[in-house]
């Protein structure tokens, strides 16, 4: 996840969430798609760290539960996606300029909310 704002990625060090990831493996999200189609992400480094938003405070503290469900919103052509709330309606995933973690109900879809979705494949375990 890619700020559009801050030019990083969202990452997971020392057990917290902040946007200074360059992209490394704690800066890999596994997106987890759910049957009402909001998604969900776990981090690919830290599978007990799942970003959520909680009590207006975007985290990774998430266990996978209704607070990690997010609802994605494309913008300009799919390059750039907005990450609302389910729980919370009106509160996003957003990144403030010194790469700190936005309050979830100040953020909105403009660019502190606005992600790219680096997608780097599944390695193949088929033969």
């Amino acid at each position: 996840l890619w700020s559009r704002a801050h030019g990083t990625c969202l990452c997971v060090q020392g057990g917290e969430l902040n946007a200074e990831g360059e992209r490394q493996k704690a800066a890999e999200w596994k997106v987890h798609e759910r049957d009402d189609g909001m998604v969900a992400f776990e981090n690919a480094e830290h599978g007990n760290k799942w970003l959520r938003i909680k009590d207006d405070v975007t985290d990774c503290n998430g266990t996978g539960g209704n607070f990690c469900n997010f609802r994605v919103t494309d913008h300009d052509g799919n390059s750039f996606v907005s990450l609302e709330s389910d729980k919370n309606p009106g509160q996003h995933v957003g990144v403030k300029e010194d790469g700190g973690i936005k309050p979830a109900k100040n953020t909105g879809k403009g660019l502190h909310g606005q992600f790219a979705i680096i997608i780097k494949p599944a390695k193949n375990t088929s033969k």
